[in-house]
């Protein structure tokens, strides 16, 4: 019984490192927009409270963006996604983006990711404040279809 539990114990250490492979390492590290070979512009999803209409989080598109919305759906069923895109230095945790100072952040409000309404930012004129989550972020242009902000 002890050399079986000592076999698996020795193996364990063997299967995370084919878990955690080079490829899936390489496809999160790229992510991070500090990198000089990702783009300078990277897809990217908002999540929406309607009830507010203020935005909670930021997340990275995935290519399977079916799965990605069925599970941030489950964590927050109420909200809504809009496509958009960030440009400018940003981290990532998971798949949650954190931008960082003077990233460009531009939300498609016509773009709603899931049958529903279109995102009204209201009234908020170039230079004014937004809350961009734990973020503060400055409005840089309101226009219809487009909603622009820069971290300062």
């Amino acid at each position: 019984m002890r050399k079986i539990t000592l076999l698996l114990f020795l193996l364990l250490p063997a299967c995370c490192l084919f878990q955690n492979s080079p490829i899936f390492a390489q496809q999160y590290a790229d992510l991070n927009h500090q990198n000089p070979a990702v783009p300078a512009s990277t897809n990217i999803i908002f999540s929406v409270d309607p009830k507010n209409n203020g935005v909670n989080e930021v997340f990275i598109r995935e290519p399977d963006i079916e799965a990605q919305l069925y599970k941030l759906k489950g964590e927050c069923y109420r909200c809504e996604f809009y496509s958009g895109s960030i440009e400018g230095p940003f981290t990532t945790k998971d798949s949650r983006i954190r931008p960082g100072k003077k990233a460009t952040l531009t939300i498609h409000t016509m773009q709603n990711l899931m049958p529903g309404k279109v995102f009204d930012p209201g009234p908020y004129p170039p230079g004014s404040r937004f809350g961009l989550g734990r973020t503060k972020a400055t409005v840089i242009e309101n226009q219809k279809g487009t909603f622009k902000l820069r971290i300062p």
